[in-house]
Formats: structure tokens, C-alpha cells, sequence
């Protein structure tokens, strides 16, 4: 991203509330709020190294990534919208659940990766604070 400097005096730096994705999204928003331009140019290029910085644990970064957009909405939505999107997340992942658990018993997911999807919803689901989610195991009898 190409910033002016009287812009990022105005705006001020990326919202490091956010511990991975969404940053500059809430950047550009802030911009346009501030009455600067934002221009997305199509046909510029980026090299990206497959996941450098998130590929190491998959489920970490996919309920970082919730977490952001959850983040994101708090921050620049009303709250009711905020609200109806968790609603649905938890309805989301309640389903998704409930198929990790029939595959778990179907033999076609292993329990170590059951484990790891149920800790990871339940860290989506976690506050959209500063603090990077933590990876705890919820107890694979509760919902």
C-alpha cells in the first residue's frame, strides 16, 4: 500500500488491535472516513509466499481470521449488525460441528483433526480484542 504522509498523520498507523488480517481494510475505511482517496489498481502484481505468515497452523489462522472480520464489523458497523452476524457464526459452526462429529464417527476424520476444528471455532468465536486468540480445546463433549 502507498500511503501519503499527511494521510497517515490524519488517520494514523494500522489498528494493531488486529493480530492478522483485516488491518488494512479497517485502514482504507478510515482513509475514506477521513476524506482521502482510496484507489485499488487492478493490474498491480504481488508475489505471496503461500501463507509465509499464516501457513503454519491452519486452524490458528482461519479463527484469526474470523476473529478480524468480527473485529472489523464491531468497529464499523452498527452493533445489532455485528450481533446478527455472531448469531450466525454460532449457527454456522454448531453445523459444522455437528458434521465433524459424524465424519469422526464415520471414520473419514481423525481425532486429532476433529480436535483441532472444534478448537478453532470456539476461538472464532472468542473477544475481538487486542489479544491474539488463544488455542485452548474446549472438551469435546460440550457444544
Amino acid at each position: 500500500m502507498l500511503v501519503r504522509v499527511a494521510a497517515l498523520r490524519q488517520v494514523g498507523p494500522l489498528d494493531e488491535g488486529y493480530f492478522m488480517y483485516a488491518e488494512e481494510v479497517d485502514w482504507c475505511r478510515r482513509f475514506a472516513r477521513a476524506g482521502w482517496r482510496v484507489v485499488c489498481v487492478p493490474a498491480a502484481t504481488v508475489m505471496h509466499h503461500g501463507g509465509a505468515a499464516s501457513g503454519q497452523f491452519r486452524a490458528r489462522s482461519w479463527s484469526i481470521l474470523w476473529r478480524s472480520r468480527r473485529r472489523y464489523l464491531r468497529l464499523h458497523e452498527p452493533a445489532w449488525r455485528a450481533d446478527v452476524v455472531d448469531l450466525l457464526l454460532k449457527v454456522a459452526f454448531a453445523r459444522l460441528r455437528r458434521a465433524d462429529e459424524r465424519a469422526l464417527a464415520a471414520g473419514t476424520l481423525s481425532g486429532s483433526e476433529a480436535l483441532e476444528r472444534r478448537t478453532a471455532y470456539a476461538a472464532a468465536l472468542g473477544p475481538t480484542d487486542d489479544a491474539p486468540p488463544q488455542m485452548d480445546a474446549p472438551p469435546l463433549g460440550d457444544s
